[in-house]
């Protein structure tokens, strides 16, 4: 009896086993016609199109599961060329005339074989015209799917507390954060902050414009140092009309003079542009770079594309041009993010 069963057994899994291949050398054979009905051809693989080489009269809509590739040459594209011209739509080439129709209609039924079916379409993600879009983690952090949704708003304030950033960066240019209780018209100035150099003085830390104590106060110790912050010029001395951002005043009252756009927790200042201390520092393009990836502005035709295209960028400074920082500038520097509301 179970030398019985056993035969059977093995008989029913070599029928199986036949009929398995018999399916699918018919279903090969089927795949190798071309079947042609009015306007659709439908092909099992069908020669590939270069953009500009369809027919008069003819395009394609991107596959379903093709991903479209970036542009990464230096020239910025002058014909939206990041959109393909050439698409392709589920392996089926349409003409123009019905693929006018099946844009007005999500449920455009084809016929083939006597048999019907929808006709979806498929079109490639959004995808920005910058240069360099192409960057490392915008695959893997499924990027194009959301720069589907509107990418930032103007209304939403980010933080990056960071090293020193590069202020006048085109993929920023409108997009600083800036502090509306220093930033208008004024009335009056205090005077300007030399460092030693436009003093005529050597080096010491008693007049580099810097905390070197961390203690909140600028020069208020001594000793000899290597480095300096710039002088602080008022308006007058930076031949600009009288402003809050640049009076020396403390006019919104929050202990920081001029933090119009951010404050530098590292050496105590309202500027936190980077290399101010050492230009070759190590620290002096982490912050930019962090900057880039969260907020640089997309389809500028330049640079990369951030995360969020909209939204103001608060720059704090927590770390200087040599890379150090600690808990107290990074603990102050997220208070200060706080109280401006990012």
């Amino acid at each position: 009896m179970l030398k019985t069963k056993i035969k059977k057994s093995i008989l029913t899994s070599v029928y199986t086993q036949e009929a398995f291949w018999l399916v699918l050398v018919i279903f090969a054979s089927w795949a190798l016609v071309a079947v042609r009905t009015n306007n659709v051809v439908v092909e099992t693989n069908p020669p590939a199109i270069e953009k500009g080489t369809a027919s008069q009269g003819e395009v394609s809509i991107l596959q379903s599961d093709s991903r479209p590739t970036h542009n990464n040459s230096k020239k910025a594209p002058d014909d939206k060329s990041m959109t393909p011209a050439i698409q392709q739509i589920d392996n089926i080439r349409v003409s123009t005339s019905l693929r006018s129709e099946v844009e007005k209609s999500d449920e455009k039924i084809i016929t083939k074989d006597g048999k019907t079916y929808p006709l979806r379409v498929y079109k490639p993600l959004d995808l920005p015209n910058d240069t360099y879009a192409n960057q490392w983690w915008v695959e893997p952090t499924g990027m194009e799917a959301a720069w589907e949704t509107p990418a930032g708003s103007e209304d939403l304030t980010i933080a990056i507390i960071d090293t020193g950033f590069g202020l006048a960066h085109q993929e920023f240019a409108g997009r600083w954060a800036t502090n509306s209780g220093e930033s208008g018209a004024a009335v009056s100035e205090a005077a300007s902050k030399l460092n030693c150099s436009d003093r005529s003085l050597p080096l010491n830390r008693s007049c580099n414009n810097i905390d070197d104590n961390f203690d909140g106060i600028i020069d208020n110790e001594s000793g000899f140092t290597t480095v300096e912050n710039p002088s602080w010029l008022n308006c007058s001395d930076q031949s600009v009309a009288l402003d809050k951002s640049c009076n020396r005043i403390d006019d919104d009252g929050n202990g920081l003079v001029d933090d119009w756009r951010g404050w530098d927790f590292s050496n105590y200042d309202h500027n936190v542009q980077a290399g101010e201390t050492n230009p070759d520092g190590e620290g002096t393009t982490h912050g930019t770079m962090t900057a880039g990836v969260l907020g640089a502005t997309g389809d500028n035709n330049v640079g990369i594309a951030g995360v969020n295209w909209h939204a103001k960028i608060l720059p704090i400074q927590a770390l200087d041009d040599d890379e150090y920082g600690d808990s107290l500038t990074v603990g102050e520097s997220i208070y200060y993010a706080v109280d401006q509301g990012a």
